[in-house]
């Protein structure tokens, strides 16, 4: 849901692009001569509404799309380093289990050879 002051900005960059393209002269395309000159302005209007809101939201929609992107790729980062730390973790515990066989091991032989 949008709310209204996002709207407003919206609403704002229309009419502000809008304006900047009717300063600007467009050749009318043949279909477009045909009709009475306020038709030709209105729909002209209605137009370019339409794309600058259309263009809008794919800019808004490309955006959230390069953010879901980085979020995504943080969250990798995050749980590379998270199992780096754990593989870390067991290595080093298989390493305490090894030595601690070796010990019982050792223990065995001499009181083996004790007897």
């Amino acid at each position: 849901m949008i709310d209204i002051s996002s709207k407003n900005n919206i609403n704002k960059k229309i009419f502000k692009t809008i304006k900047s393209l009717n300063k600007q002269k467009f050749k009318l395309s043949n279909r477009s001569l045909n009709l009475g000159k306020e038709m030709n302005s209105t729909v002209d209007m209605k137009k370019m509404m339409k794309l600058m809101k259309n263009r809008l939201s794919a800019r808004k929609c490309r955006q959230k799309k390069k953010n879901y992107m980085k979020n995504l790729e943080k969250e990798i980062l995050e749980l590379r380093g998270e199992l780096n730390k754990y593989k870390s973790i067991q290595a080093n515990e298989m390493k305490m289990e090894y030595y601690i066989n070796q010990v019982i091991h050792f223990k065995r032989n001499i009181l083996d050879n004790l007897i």
